[in-house]
């Protein structure tokens, strides 16, 4: 774990405020408008002044894509038990490093993404058992998305329900993979949900920071 005395005091007070909002929400939620202004915090979110609007690599997006990647290692047990014989997840994780570290291109990022999104796709109708493994595969494709086009902040004060699912972020699929589905459906765990963002917040968003 980071020793929060690396930590900016800023970010630690956001942290701190993040984790009185968890623990004191009645579903212990970290809302979307509090996870995008700690993502926010973890430095600039810059676009390139092209089409399309990939995200310019520096330190804001290298923090924000190592956080993904964090939440896709956390849940990729969850995928592999669920699909053992397809390696989808841990080829998003390298896609979104060699993303990173300029080692392909945008375009290509994306081509490699869209074979997950090809398999998700093909098991929409999975039974009820399987949709925490279908939630891990989902954070996996939002890492590779966040790695070419950085974190959708967009319409900051927008709850996760009000968004479509195509569009809740990597750590919201994450939070549904480990807590067992999609918060008040069948099968969700509540527990486990605030054990979540919980590590979220008190390690993976530290070593986020620390690793740019």
């Amino acid at each position: 774990m980071v020793d929060e005395k690396q930590l900016p005091r800023d970010v630690q007070q956001l942290l701190d405020a993040a984790r009185a909002q968890v623990l004191a929400h009645e579903s212990n939620d970290l809302p979307r408008p509090t996870r995008i202004q700690l993502q926010l915090a973890l430095g600039p979110h810059l676009k390139s002044p092209h089409e399309p609007p990939f995200a310019v690599l520096g330190v804001g997006l290298s923090r924000r894509t190592s956080l993904c990647v964090s939440v896709v290692e956390k849940v990729a047990p969850i995928w592999e038990r669920t699909y053992p014989d397809v390696p989808a997840v841990e080829d998003m994780i390298r896609l979104a490093r060699q993303r990173l570290r300029e080692e392909i291109t945008p375009d290509e990022a994306l081509d490699g993404r869209s074979r997950l999104v090809g398999v998700l796709q093909n098991h929409i109708d999975e039974p009820e058992e399987n949709q925490p493994g279908m939630a891990a595969g989902e954070a996996a494709a939002q890492a590779v998305f966040a790695a070419v086009y950085d974190e959708n902040v967009e319409s900051p004060q927008s709850l996760d329900d009000d968004l479509d699912a195509t569009q809740w972020d990597c750590a919201f699929w994450g939070a549904c993979a480990w807590s067992g589905a999609i918060p008040g459906q069948d099968g969700w765990n509540q527990e486990a949900y605030k054990e979540y963002w919980l590590w979220y917040l008190d390690e993976a968003i530290p070593e986020a920071w620390a690793s740019a």
